[in-house]
């Protein structure tokens, strides 16, 4: 009985110092979860950021393009004046020579 005793003694003693070792685990694998949290959440913000600046981006192409075709237009337009003028200062160089002649 006695020896029966002790070696009950002996397991309980082994379980308990089990039972701590996978106490100390799951403290670990916890604290590496709440690490791994942490690290997805500032990944999630980083991720939003660069969504945000890629919309951004989009934005400011769009609007680039839309500069670039109102300078075009305006350039063509300039272009047209600049015709018109150059006509109307023949039509008046010619009314000046008719009227002088």
């Amino acid at each position: 009985a006695q020896q029966k005793l002790t070696a009950e003694t002996g397991t309980c003693a082994h379980l308990k110092e089990s039972n701590a070792s996978l106490q100390s685990k799951m403290d670990q694998v916890t604290l590496q979860n709440q690490a791994l949290k942490c690290e997805l959440k500032e990944l999630l913000a980083e991720k939003e950021g660069i969504d945000a600046l890629r919309a951004a981006k989009e934005q400011l192409q769009g609007e680039h393009k839309q500069l670039t075709q109102q300078l075009n237009t305006s350039q063509g337009q300039g272009i047209a004046l600049s015709a018109e003028v150059k006509q109307l200062t023949i039509d008046l160089a010619t009314l000046t020579v008719e009227k002088q002649g």
